[in-house]
């Protein structure tokens, strides 16, 4: 009799613990589909906590990884293109110098030479060195004079013909007729080679 109600006991001690596993195989179950991580019980269910760990771990390693992005360039614009505005870009040149620029740039009708530059007072070499880094050079003269249709104020507004050549080239015209080529201006004994030379790139026939 003893033995048969130990026997008893220990069958329904078993089968509580049975049950007590089952539970605890549920429970796990339940928290590993809402956690994404499996819950260890009584050496039955696995528990697989370390890789949402490592992913984690993994995702702030990458948060911390910083890329240094290019540093972007800017757009070339061709010296001739440049306003008072875009030429302020250049170090050491303000508003005055810029519009000063602008201004003996239009009045010649462009630049043939990127020495014309420092033409313009206040510039320097080394200045002009920097508008060209930024701006590039190419000879461009946009604005032709029609020596033969102009009138003296006219022709006396271009910066390498002052008022009196202007009068001179004018009085010519009128009493010996058209110009034909440049070197017929030679024939104005006030005039000289280098002085011709500096003006024929923006003289039209």
């Amino acid at each position: 009799m003893p033995n048969l109600l130990g026997r008893f006991v220990q069958g329904a001690e078993k089968a509580r613990y049975n049950r007590i596993i089952l539970e605890a195989e549920d429970i796990a179950d339940k928290l590993q589909a809402e956690q994404g991580e499996s819950i260890a019980v009584g050496g039955v269910a696995s528990v697989a906590v370390k890789s949402t760990i490592l992913t984690q771990d993994t995702s702030r390693e990458n948060s911390r990884q910083l890329t240094r992005r290019r540093v972007p360039e800017l757009n070339r614009v061709a010296f001739h293109d440049a306003d008072s505005v875009l030429l302020q870009a250049v170090a050491g040149v303000g508003p005055v110098i810029s519009s000063r620029i602008v201004k003996y740039r239009d009045r010649l009708g462009g630049f043939y030479e990127a020495g014309q530059l420092l033409e313009v007072y206040g510039m320097t070499e080394d200045l002009a060195g920097k508008v060209y880094d930024m701006f590039p050079f190419t000879p461009s003269v946009r604005k032709k004079l029609a020596i033969n249709q102009m009138t003296a104020k006219e022709l006396g507004q271009h910066p390498y013909i002052g008022a009196s050549e202007a009068k001179v080239i004018y009085a010519y015209r009128n009493q010996h007729g058209r110009f034909a080529k440049p070197e017929d201006l030679l024939n104005i004994k006030i005039f000289t080679e280098e002085w011709l030379n500096r003006l024929a790139p923006y003289l039209e026939f």
